[in-house]
């Protein structure tokens, strides 16, 4: 009878967290962080941050080992994780190891769950 108890219990409890994650998939994802190799304004190793400001524009900043850097994002489809152009700039090196200021265009491609590419 304990254990018919405990497993209407857990069978309960499970249904409940799969209603709450299907209503949590609905809302529309707005911001994105991205870790890795050359992230963060050109960094060795960096994240960057990005925010939808409408639907298909968005605003990215980003900092790493010696590096920081910022960019205005243009997604083709209305959603942060689709691929984007990108106005970029980069400061690569801080101090002693400054090595360059950097404005330019950027493509970057995104899969659709982990891989990222620029």
């Amino acid at each position: 009878m304990k254990i018919a108890l405990i497993f209407i219990m857990i069978f309960g409890l499970t249904i409940n967290l799969f209603s709450q994650t299907d209503q949590v998939d609905e809302i529309e994802k707005r911001n994105s962080i991205t870790i890795g190799i050359f992230q963060g304004g050109g960094s060795l190793i960096g994240a960057d941050l990005e925010f939808l400001i409408t639907k298909q524009f968005g605003f990215q900043l980003g900092a790493g080992l010696v590096g920081f850097g910022g960019g205005l994002n243009y997604h083709f489809q209305p959603s942060i994780r689709s691929s984007f152009i990108s106005l970029q700039y980069w400061n690569q090196g801080i101090g002693d190891s400054f090595a360059q200021n950097a404005i330019g265009p950027n493509f970057v491609f995104r899969g659709k769950k982990w891989f990222m590419g620029c």
